[in-house]
């Protein structure tokens, strides 16, 4: 995974993982705000790929533990 000039590893989706891994080493208050959504509009499409998107995230969290030695406190 390559940095980014502002020091992000993500790219995608799973910049989220890689704010919550950061947030927790940095003992940061994190909450989860319940947000309503409704179904998508006909003819449109969610942009997540269930598979493709989640193992790009799981690939972040094995980076981030190794890279960032986040494990003990995750």
């Amino acid at each position: 995974m390559e940095e980014r000039p502002d020091g992000a590893l993500s790219t995608g989706f799973e910049i989220e993982t890689e704010l919550t891994v950061h947030a927790r080493e940095l003992r940061m208050p994190v909450e989860e705000i319940a947000t309503p959504h409704g179904s998508w509009p006909e003819g449109s499409n969610s942009k997540l790929g269930t598979i493709k998107d989640g193992i790009r995230i799981l690939l972040t969290v094995v980076t981030l533990l190794k890279e960032e030695r986040a494990a003990p406190r995750f």
